[in-house]
């Protein structure tokens, strides 16, 4: 179901409506950047949000239609107690581009996004075209979730005000630089609640219920039924030290070689976080020549 009510911004020359979608009762916010092209759905990672993909839709201008939702209990999605694994994902995701219009569409997931989007692609392939899976954990290591858990902090913290919360996060070493994507994107982290006190959308749990889920069912259980060309980018830089790659080459290497059309890109000199929210995403010249090797 799609709702009549958006809103309507502005990035650069690039214009988005945000909108609603029902998936199984559950309230599913998306952007939709209305280009001419073939449609992308663009999936973000386990606290983040739909604005990650910001940087992505400037860049492709109107050459692609970039439709970036908000995952279950992030961003301006409903948060429900449960439906914290990729399968469910997955379905929230056929509910948003079902709301679209869209029959088929490539599919570009960011760290957990891309676990996602793999699952959608092995449960669902003739809704998927392509995949551009960006940093997707083939298995997230103690060393990885131990970095993941620290940078969660800020998920329990108050803040005295949104400008507040982007003064503290926005220089962070990880973002590899402030820029206009990484403000956008961390404004719509936080919310102001009835006590006028600012915090993060994501509950804590959240991401501790992914990872529980992970271990369940791990991303190698799809990667047999996956037959559509997936592009597999890897950030080379460290989120905070050596060994914390979120897919470490071993890893890429793996994936690459269970997946029946897979090519695997390291983007040197890029860590996690900066591969898509720099300015301009260093991973954009990567995703637009494989999403036109489709067209």
């Amino acid at each position: 179901m799609l709702y009549l009510h958006y809103s309507l911004r502005r990035v650069a020359e690039v214009v988005y409506r945000r909108r609603t979608a029902r998936a199984g009762g559950v309230r599913i916010s998306w952007l939709d950047w209305s280009g001419r092209g073939f449609p992308v759905l663009a999936i973000h990672g386990i606290t983040a949000n739909a604005r990650a993909f910001d940087g992505l839709a400037r860049a492709v201008g109107t050459g692609h239609r970039i439709i970036a939702m908000d995952l279950r209990g992030r961003g301006e999605s409903d948060a429900p107690p449960g439906g914290y694994d990729v399968e469910t994902h997955a379905s929230d995701a056929l509910a948003v581009i079902g709301a679209a219009g869209v029959d088929r569409c490539s599919v570009v997931g960011w760290s957990l996004g891309g676990r996602i989007a793999l699952a959608m692609a092995a449960l669902h392939p003739a809704r998927i075209s392509r995949v551009i899976a960006l940093d997707p954990p083939l298995v997230t290591r103690e060393a990885t979730r131990a970095v993941l858990r620290g940078f969660w902090t800020r998920l329990t913290a108050t803040y005295p005000s949104v400008d507040a919360y982007v003064e503290r996060m926005a220089d962070a070493a990880l973002f590899g630089g402030r820029n206009a994507i990484v403000e956008a994107y961390l404004r719509a982290d936080v919310r102001r609640d009835a006590n006028g006190v600012v915090r993060h959308r994501v509950n804590p749990r959240v991401p501790e219920l992914e990872l529980t889920a992970e271990d369940r069912l791990p991303t190698a259980a799809y990667l047999a039924a996956v037959r559509c060309p997936v592009l597999i980018v890897r950030s080379t830089g460290p989120i905070s030290a050596s060994g914390d790659a979120v897919l470490p080459a071993e890893d890429a290497r793996v994936l690459v070689a269970e997946l029946a059309d897979a090519r695997l890109l390291d983007l040197v000199g890029a860590n996690h976080f900066s591969m898509l929210l720099g300015e301009p995403p260093p991973v954009t010249p990567s995703i637009v020549d494989f999403l036109a090797e489709g067209e």
